[in-house]
């Protein structure tokens, strides 16, 4: 594997921004570490190399809301992940804001392809991602369980979120 391109500095969306995750963010990212409900909707299962963790900002408040993470870079793909521990950010469209940022990102930075696995369970995750353009391509289970493959490559990419590094 190689490592994923360092450097994304702040992306800035219209309601949160991600920056790079610094140290006094592992506090509230512990606190939900073993949260049964977020483990349920988001299970840490399946092998992660070099990972790259990036804290969601609400903006507005400048609450560490959640966290991204880029891992398994193979130069081409990146594998994405997001969890917003908070739940007054829930069904709000904010996991849709921070996909679009990460995936501007990535395609910025030269990935051809964007892909996670969500259990097949998680019908808010599964919705957003496909509103955010990505397609399924694989099922299987992992550790007990069922999950789903999607991928969202750059040739689907759309301006939809104003974007800043900085």
């Amino acid at each position: 594997m190689k490592q994923v391109p360092l450097g994304m500095g702040t992306l800035n969306g219209w309601r949160v921004h991600l920056r790079d995750r610094i140290q006094a963010d592992t506090v509230g990212e512990a606190e939900n570490l073993h949260d049964p409900e977020l483990m349920a909707l988001d299970p840490a299962v399946g092998m992660t190399v070099s990972p790259i963790y990036f804290s969601i900002i609400h903006t507005v408040t400048g609450k560490h809301i959640g966290v991204a993470a880029a891992y398994n870079y193979t130069g081409d793909e990146v594998e994405y992940g997001i969890r917003i521990w908070n739940r007054d950010f829930w069904d709000k469209g904010y996991g849709a804001e921070v996909t679009g940022l990460f995936c501007a990102w990535a395609f910025t930075m030269g990935i051809k392809a964007v892909i996670l696995k969500t259990p097949e369970t998680n019908m808010r995750a599964r919705k957003c991602y496909l509103n955010c353009g990505f397609e399924e391509f694989a099922r299987g289970n992992i550790e007990g369980y069922d999950m789903i493959w999607m991928r969202k490559t750059n040739k689907e990419m759309q301006p939809l979120w104003k974007y800043s590094t900085g």
